[in-house]
């Protein structure tokens, strides 16, 4: 019962908290300049996980999908749009799966976002640490390819 009670959202980046604002965005040794947009707060677990992204994030709350009614007023794009207008952010980086929506959903965005003098860029694709490339099938290859670095 005290979880229904105790249990909202971060005005600032939407998760899933029990203060306001949330630990991360709260934070002041976090990099505030550096913003990371995910479509929830699992994919925001996910990039922690890691210890790699010491920025704050925006999640969206949802992919754009018309076919499941998800479309940009009702997810959390306007607050996103709002926050970048008014933010100094040098960076805005998409952790967003590699889907049809999750693609739009960049798609728009980044069009709502045009004119910011800000860095945006996206989370890599291509093969996932051992992975065997006999078994990649050939939209995965072209896009590792695609996303190659210089060793």
């Amino acid at each position: 019962m005290d979880v229904k009670h105790k249990i909202k959202y971060c005005s600032q980046c939407h998760t899933i908290t029990l203060h306001d604002p949330c630990i991360i965005c709260g934070d002041a040794a976090r990099d505030h300049h550096s913003l990371c947009i995910v479509a929830d707060p699992q994919d925001q677990m996910a990039i922690e996980k890691t210890g790699e992204f010491n920025g704050v994030y925006h999640i969206l709350g949802g992919l754009i999908s018309p076919l499941d009614g998800l479309t940009p007023d009702i997810l959390k794009i306007k607050e996103l749009i709002k926050r970048v207008f008014t933010g100094k952010y040098q960076e805005i980086f998409f952790a967003i799966n590699p889907t049809v929506e999750g693609e739009a959903t960049i798609l728009y965005i980044t069009n709502q976002l045009k004119g910011q003098d800000v860095l945006m860029t996206r989370i890599a694709y291509g093969l996932p640490i051992g992975a065997d490339l006999d078994y990649a099938d050939e939209l995965t290859i072209a896009k590792a390819y695609e996303g190659r670095v210089k060793i």
